[in-house]
């Protein structure tokens, strides 16, 4: 198993409110909302919470300790924003994967994706927590109708809110071969999944493939910062 992860600004923001985390047992990317850097607090945050909390957990626990620690950190970026009026309204979207025995566990928050790559056929995991995602799944919109909605960037459920965060959960059983896509919404915003689908299938490591998708992203403009891991089973 090969992976890499990389995290770039883009072509517009001032900075990067993204963050990530790859060990090799562990993946997370999360994307921060909240502005004046508040949202990368909100997303460093999380992935230190997150990442600290699972580094024992076993296959029976997965589920329970996710969303166990998903309500801690949620709590934790309220707790801050109340203590510091600079960080009021930050939040983050969270993705992540866990390998353990052939396994793939996939859990998310927000709009940040997971996508797998099996027998060069892309598919999506995750399902985005977005207005206009469930209005595509009420029938409401097309796929090209969503690019440009005008709430196309709302999203209804984050760690940080003040209502309740919950956490969809996904099992993946991996095959030789397959490949693993975490990203934030500044690649898919950018590419459209058929573009994705062939960058990832030009030959080359996950260095070459995250490299190409980050750089593809920036061409079609950059508008948000971009994060990705690639993982190669």
């Amino acid at each position: 198993m090969r992976y890499f992860a990389l995290s770039d600004r883009g072509r517009v923001r001032s900075h990067n409110e993204d963050s990530c985390y790859a060990d090799g047992r562990l993946f997370m990317v999360a994307d921060g909302v909240g502005g004046h850097q508040a949202g990368e607090v909100a997303s460093r945050t999380t992935v230190a919470i997150m990442s600290s909390a699972l580094r024992k957990v076993v296959p029976s626990e997965v589920e329970e300790k996710v969303r166990e620690i998903a309500r801690t950190a949620n709590r934790k970026l309220l707790d801050l924003a109340q203590q510091d009026q600079r960080l009021r309204g930050m939040a983050t979207t969270l993705s992540l994967v866990l390998l353990l025995d052939h396994l793939a566990y996939v859990a998310s928050a927000g709009d940040s994706r997971v996508y797998l790559l099996r027998d060069r056929r892309l598919q999506q995991i995750t399902r985005d927590h977005s207005v206009v995602a469930e209005m595509q799944r009420e029938g409401q919109l097309t796929e090209e109708e969503a690019r440009i909605h005008p709430y196309r960037s709302v999203i209804t459920n984050v760690i940080g809110a003040e209502g309740e965060t919950y956490i969809d959960f996904f099992q993946v059983q991996l095959r030789k071969g397959d490949q693993l896509l975490l990203c934030t919404d500044g690649l898919n915003s950018m590419l459209r999944d058929q573009e994705i689908e062939a960058i990832m299938n030009i030959s080359g490591g996950p260095q070459k493939i995250c490299r190409a998708l980050v750089e593809a992203a920036n061409r079609a403009g950059g508008y948000d910062n971009t994060t990705v891991i690639v993982i190669k089973v």
